[in-house]
């Protein structure tokens, strides 16, 4: 009985996988259908697919999408909502370039840096610049999709936690952005807008 419990507590679904890697349930269906690496299952059960938990765990680490660094965990638990982050205490957990509005660490968008200056409706909506690395930073969080850890900036070098904020559209219908862009004093500049909503379930 004890083997068995101890099996069970191994095995990782569909959630478990989203929950690692800060991601929906539709993205690990993605991985899966698009991805020849992707783990195989070792069963498919009527609540759908189960893992060998530490391989999962592997994978994701070697695909940047969970990961250790510095002694951090890779994840928003090391945040608290409210609180002020230097930009060291960000990048330890999260890694990520520096001088980006969308930290990428390997294939993934690891979290949101947004200034209110040039997104005054940050974190639900934020704008995107038309320079080519802007806009593939936004295209590549389109098809990652999921919940990212999002910053906002208030001091130099200070960034207060807004929470984990769930993606949800890459909108470049310009008679929807053009006004928003214009508002932000960015008219001619903005080629499209990325909108968030606060994920569900999350208290900190």
């Amino acid at each position: 009985m004890n083997e068995l419990h101890t099996l069970i507590m191994k095995l990782v679904g569909t959630y478990e996988v989203a929950q690692l890697a800060g991601v929906t349930a539709q993205a690990v269906s993605n991985w899966m259908a698009r991805r020849p690496d992707f783990p195989k299952p070792l069963a498919h059960l009527a609540s759908g697919p189960v893992w060998d938990g530490p391989l999962m765990r592997r994978w994701l680490r070697n695909n940047g999408l969970i990961a250790d660094m510095k002694g951090g965990t890779f994840g928003m638990g090391e945040f608290v909502k409210g609180h002020e982050y230097s930009l060291d205490e960000i990048r330890a957990v999260l890694g990520g370039e520096t001088m980006s509005y969308l930290p990428q660490r390997g294939s993934r968008i690891v979290c949101g840096r947004f200034t209110k200056e040039m997104n005054p409706e940050a974190p639900e909506r934020v704008l995107v610049g038309n320079p080519p690395k802007v806009q593939r930073k936004a295209e590549l969080l389109a098809a990652q999709g999921g919940v990212l850890p999002i910053f906002i900036k208030v001091a130099p070098g200070r960034w207060e936690y807004q929470g984990p904020m769930e993606f949800v559209a890459y909108i470049t219908d310009m008679a929807v952005v053009g006004p928003k862009a214009a508002k932000a004093g960015r008219a001619g500049e903005v080629v499209g807008m990325l909108e968030f909503r606060p994920a569900e379930g999350t208290t900190r």
